[in-house]
């Protein structure tokens, strides 16, 4: 690497440092120097993310309980153990999701129909397709007036989505109008393979929850679900995810974006804090406000609590081949509906919502659907 190379990127880093140092020591008011202690030890000794340790306030945890905390690079290798190649499609997959979940008769989000943008692509999809600009006329007509979110069968963390509005036929997306001859090309430059798309209807949040999601974005529900051998299932750690202005999803990507999460209390449904940034540039801070709005977060009551978990065991008795999964469940006016699972969810947020570290205790809930692997792990 060129001499000059090594320095920008020096400095580049040096600032970036800086300006979290800064970011910690304005949101936490602790001394400059005791900032800089601290995250230098959680740097050197455990080769932690500096955005994290500001993100996660870990300048008010002792070091000694810096070990306590994991990153998603130590958790993927233990969750690929845990999920057999073979059935992952069953996630990855959303029409085969909303297959497996239809029969199992759980609610989900209502299919309106599938684009195809490569002719040659197959799908097993029994309703609605359009491989053609008339066909995708025809189907848009068919739909009617409505508000839709057309994203990737294949897609994930939020990417892939585009809401839309459509009006006698044509729909207005990211502020444009395209008929159905622009729609297909249009998709197909967006992401090149695989070329499925689903429209799917927009669903609305619950009234109660208006004053947090004003909209565009439906926020949802992220739980865990952890089946053992004897099919007893353990639900852990909740948290909502709350849209920021104007977003489509509320994919949290790991604090890097403008989504709002608020740690749940499991047993009552009450929601503790919110946590959260009042600007891009700003590290994320807790608090019993949301950060950008300022409507009140701690202590409100999620509706629907009970049927939440109780849809979510039945969930995770439905995918028996997927042992550990994160849930992401909307509160809707007709009830608890499910959006999608991830096999391959984050701890990331966890940590962040609700200001603890869960490396022994999602190792101990991982070994409980993988043992005896689990050890090889490192989460012990």
């Amino acid at each position: 690497m060129p001499r000059d190379s090594r320095i920008g990127r020096w400095i580049e880093s040096a600032r970036s440092y800086a300006g979290i140092v800064h970011g910690v020591q304005r949101v936490s008011r602790r001394p400059i120097h005791q900032v800089i202690h601290t995250l230098a030890i959680f740097r050197l000794r455990y080769g932690g993310n500096p955005r994290f340790f500001a993100d996660a306030g870990l300048v008010d945890v002792h070091p000694s309980h810096y070990g306590d905390y994991v990153d998603d690079a130590a958790v993927i290798p233990l969750q690929r153990q845990t999920t057999v190649p073979h059935w992952r499609y069953l996630e990855e997959n959303k029409l085969a999701f909303a297959a497996r979940c239809a029969e199992a008769g759980l609610p989900t989000g209502e299919i309106l129909g599938v684009i195809v943008t490569d002719a040659s692509e197959v799908t097993p999809w029994q309703g609605a397709v359009a491989r053609s600009a008339d066909e995708l006329h025809s189907m848009l007509r068919g739909i009617g007036d409505a508000a839709v979110i057309i994203k990737l069968v294949y897609g994930g963390l939020g990417y892939g989505v585009h809401g839309a509005t459509i009006r006698h036929g044509i729909p207005r997306m990211d502020g444009q109008l395209f008929d159905a001859g622009a729609l297909l090309p249009w998709l197909a430059a967006q992401h090149r393979s695989p070329s499925l798309w689903l429209i799917q209807r927009r669903i609305p949040p619950h009234a109660g929850l208006h004053e947090l999601m004003p909209g565009p974005g439906l926020g949802t529900v992220r739980i865990h679900s952890f089946l053992g051998a004897d099919d007893g299932v353990a639900i852990r750690w909740a948290h909502l995810k709350i849209p920021g202005a104007g977003q489509t999803t509320d994919n949290f990507r790991d604090g890097g974006g403008t989504t709002a999460i608020a740690s749940i209390d499991l047993a009552s449904g009450r929601l503790r804090h919110c946590v959260g940034r009042r600007d891009p540039s700003d590290v994320l801070r807790p608090s019993d406000v949301h950060p950008v709005s300022g409507a009140r977060v701690a202590d409100v009551q999620l509706p629907d609590w009970e049927a939440l978990l109780t849809l979510v065991r039945r969930a995770a008795l439905a995918f028996p081949e997927l042992p550990a999964l994160g849930w992401d469940v909307a509160l809707t006016p007709a009830g608890p509906i499910i959006i999608e699972a991830n096999w391959q969810f984050g701890v990331t947020g966890i940590q962040i919502a609700h200001r603890i570290g869960v490396r022994r205790e999602l190792g101990a809930l991982l070994a409980r659907v993988t043992a005896p692997r689990a050890s090889a792990s490192g989460l012990e």
